[in-house]
């Protein structure tokens, strides 16, 4: 009896499975040299080697300390580890989406452009850019303004390396330059790099071509659907005025019938 009641309770105990954990522990990313070798945050891994080829996104206002910049973003890759510290060096910049959208006010042109260069370390680089002129503008002069553009940056690309062509963009610089060369040709409201990135493979100028057609389509069809909206919401705003506009008539004639 007793050798039956310990089988029993032996199968009654459950199975408990033991999970293998790893620790983790947070790690200090270091900026490149041309921002002074700054911490600018920090990411939980299980070792410091394990986080070399990742991509971070930092807001430049962590960087620049200038609450004006947290719009932008730099993009950085780990590509050392020493220390416990994760050593980064820069990969990308782009522009909130909700930023860019801002920009673009009624009753102006949107100019988008995107073409392709090589940096003076032989990097190639993917550059999209914003145009608003202060007023509507013929096409041909929209064209002009592109290649002033185009042809600005890839002189600045020609005579930098990724870290100085970068550090140039996040402070502003190369913007603040091409806008004044191009204020000459006609009055900007805006101007703006919205998205570089640097390439660890080649790109022909087709693939660029038609990324970019598709990120206009859905760009174009998300304002259809914005006008489709307010052209709804104006409808009935007019259907109101009317309805209350015809029962003060009816008011007014009762009156005038007393």
């Amino acid at each position: 009896m007793a050798e039956a009641e310990k089988k029993e309770q032996k199968q009654e105990q459950k199975k408990v499975s033991r999970i293998k954990t790893k620790k983790k522990f947070w790690f200090k990313i270091i900026a490149p040299a041309v921002f002074g070798q700054k911490e600018i945050g920090e990411s939980y891994l299980p070792s410091a080697e394990s986080g070399v080829g990742r991509m971070v996104d930092i807001a430049l206002k962590e960087v620049t300390g200038n609450v004006k910049d947290q719009n932008a973003y730099l993009r950085f890759k780990i590509v050392s580890a020493k220390n416990g510290m994760l050593q980064a060096e820069l990969a990308g910049y782009h522009l909130t989406p909700s930023s860019v959208r801002r920009a673009v006010k009624k009753s102006t042109n949107r100019i988008d452009h995107y073409f392709t260069g090589r940096l003076k370390d032989g990097k190639q680089v993917i550059v999209k850019c914003l145009l608003i002129p202060l007023r509507k503008i013929q096409r041909s002069l929209r064209s002009r303004l592109q290649r002033q553009l185009q042809d600005f940056v890839r002189e600045e690309m020609r005579n930098n390396a990724a870290d100085a062509f970068l550090s140039a963009v996040a402070y502003g610089k190369v913007q603040q330059a091409a806008r004044k060369k191009l204020n000459k040709l006609y009055p900007l409201r805006e101007l703006a790099l919205r998205e570089i990135i640097l390439c660890e493979k080649m790109i022909s100028e087709k693939d660029l071509a038609a990324e970019e057609q598709g990120h206009r389509k859905s760009a174009s069809q998300m304002s259809s659907e914005e006008d489709e909206a307010t052209q709804e919401a104006s409808f009935s705003e007019d259907e109101n005025s009317l309805s209350q506009e015809s029962s003060v008539e009816q008011d007014e004639r009762q009156t005038i019938a007393e």
